[in-house]
């Protein structure tokens, strides 16, 4: 019998654990609440900060610009809570990071974070919900789309489809790092520009 296992099955069947885990993880956090906000935007940051460090010149994915916007507006939500960096991104170059796993990570996380999205959108703490430039953010649909019919005629089999599975668990641990460094932060929200703080 033909072995009819695609890339996009392998990458779903041997990452679930991963993403399992960190789904379990991120899905811990508090958006209601600055201090919970906080938390999940840090470890987001350091995440897209550690796949920025690791992109490949020669390798780049689709969504290398799409992961600095992202950056450019966890940062501005980071601001806007007043809420400490826990740090960059994982320490030195290491391996460089397949392009089409980095697209993998990305795109599929828009889809995790449309729903977080939703849950964030119901808070009433006015510092929360000023703090919206990240979810705000468009990720594009059709990417995703296109994405998952590349991977879906592709070999699971090969060195290629190996660095891609073994890259996107990478990923998976960079957000993982980052929920870990993140446990500490504080958040003091900033009032805004011409509100006083009383």
């Amino acid at each position: 019998m033909p072995n009819t296992r695609t890339l996009r099955t392998r990458l779903r069947q041997d990452l679930r654990a991963d993403h399992d885990r960190l789904d379990g993880l991120m899905s811990q956090a508090d958006l209601l609440s600055p201090a919970g906000l906080g938390r999940f935007l840090a470890a987001q940051q350091f995440g897209f900060r550690s796949i920025r460090t690791h992109l490949d010149e020669g390798d780049r994915p689709l969504t290398g610009q799409l992961v600095d916007e992202l950056i450019e507006r966890l940062s501005s939500d980071l601001r806007r809570l007043d809420a400490s960096d826990p740090g960059g991104a994982t320490d030195g170059p290491g391996r460089r990071l397949s392009g089409l796993a980095v697209d993998y990570i990305v795109l599929g996380s828009g889809l995790g974070t449309a729903v977080l999205k939703k849950r964030w959108g119901r808070a009433a703490d006015a510092d929360v919900r000023a703090a919206g430039a990240y979810f705000s953010h468009p990720r594009p649909k059709e990417g995703w789309a296109t994405l998952t019919a590349d991977l879906q005629a592709r070999s699971a089999e090969g060195r290629e489809a190996d660095r891609v599975t073994a890259d996107a668990g990478r990923i998976f641990e960079f957000f993982e790092q980052g929920w870990i460094r993140s446990a500490d932060i504080r958040s003091g929200a900033m009032p805004m520009s011409g509100e006083n703080s009383t």
